[in-house]
């Protein structure tokens, strides 16, 4: 197995996974099928509901094993306990954290791991802190023995990128939604979305950011921050977050703003659009959080005004009034150009800024104007 090979080949299937979760399980499958582990599993473990498997797959897979695990052993599963004490990311062995001697005691080995044939474990933990733990459980039957050298070398090449999405995955099973942004809507969009903190850490992905950032060019993930290649447009990158989180936060009059990223192994650019996100339920004041858009050269904007449809739920009658509005039209004559009354569009204008998470026509404009699109 060559490992650069393999990569390739995992990749854009994991980078998908967090945002389509049917991908886990196309991910496990492959995953067994290069390091020939009999079973993988997808576990995630809550602080207030213990562990639960979200995910199998593999040759020698069954589906009553999860049923059965997730029924009666989740919350009693001793390397949940083992996972907490130390706190270890990365591959671990599974003897590391439990010993063969204890497991074998446990009602787990007899009731779910022995019966299925699963009987040495390696761990590859992405997430491991206050909020819970994420991990791959993969395990090979009793005849197989340990991994072999080049698939625990595979296993290292991955570690970086399923952290990345194991702690994407985590936030997204416990976020209800993303405020005014429609998680089905961005997974719909033909520009790439990242919603970023303060640090830049992604929160989450749309579809499309999540299969083109591992290959694209001047622009990636590395350790679950988005990141650009050159050292200027990194910096500018973290001014134009810096200033959306502040005015997230604040409701000052900064708003993000826009770049282009140039490579020299790319004959074109990439149009970068940093934008204030509303909060996720969950987050604290200090972790407000950036929409970045980001679209490729030779893909042609889309209409802003299903842009905003899309991305901001706004009906059809508030994009075009905002759509008014950036061209310059005061209220009045907006209302008059679409003929309804001026108190009805007071009406609609205050649902666009509460949706958009703007308070003032100057910071809708600012806005409207950053996002990678056209007029319609």
């Amino acid at each position: 197995m060559n490992v650069d090979d393999a990569l390739r080949d995992l990749l854009p299937i994991l980078y998908a996974a967090p945002v389509e979760p049917a991908k886990w399980r196309a991910f496990l499958h492959r995953l067994c099928q290069l390091t020939e582990i009999s079973s993988g599993f997808l576990v995630a473990s809550r602080p207030a509901s213990g562990n639960a498997c979200l995910a199998g797959a593999g040759a020698e897979h069954d589906p009553a094993a999860i049923e059965l695990y997730n029924r009666r052993y989740g919350e009693h599963d001793p390397f949940r306990a083992a996972f907490l004490k130390r706190g270890k990311v990365g591959v671990i062995d599974g003897e590391e954290l439990v010993s063969r001697a204890e497991l074998v005691k446990t009602e787990l080995w007899n009731e779910v791991l022995s019966p299925y044939g699963l009987h040495h474990v390696t761990m590859l933990c992405g997430n491991c802190d206050a909020t819970g733990i994420e991990t791959l459980s993969l395990w090979r039957n009793a005849t197989q023995g340990p991994l072999s050298l080049a698939s625990l070398k595979l296993l290292e090449a991955l570690t970086p990128h399923v952290q990345t999405m194991l702690r994407l995955n985590a936030r997204l099973q416990v976020a209800d939604s993303c405020g005014s942004l429609s998680e089905t809507a961005l997974g719909a969009l033909d520009v790439m979305v990242v919603l970023v903190d303060g640090r830049r850490r992604v929160q989450y992905m749309n579809f499309n950011a999540a299969q083109r950032l591992p290959s694209l060019i001047g622009m990636t993930i590395r350790r679950g921050r988005l990141v650009t290649s050159d050292a200027a447009d990194d910096s500018q990158l973290e001014e134009l977050v810096r200033r959306a989180t502040a005015a997230s936060t604040s409701g000052g009059s900064e708003s993000g703003g826009a770049m282009k990223i140039r490579h020299p192994e790319s004959p074109g650019y990439l149009q970068i659009s940093v934008t204030p996100a509303s909060e996720l339920p969950h987050m604290a004041e200090r972790d407000r959080c950036a929409t970045i858009f980001i679209a490729e050269p030779q893909a042609a904007p889309r209409p802003r005004g299903e842009l905003l449809r899309e991305v901001y739920r706004l009906t059809a009658t508030e994009a075009r009034l905002a759509d008014r509005l950036l061209e310059g039209k005061d209220l009045r004559d907006a209302a008059q150009h679409l003929s309804m009354t001026w108190s009805t569009a007071r009406f609609h204008l205050k649902r666009v800024f509460a949706k958009t998470g703007t308070c003032r026509q100057s910071e809708l404009m600012r806005l409207m104007l950053s996002l990678p699109s056209r007029a319609d």
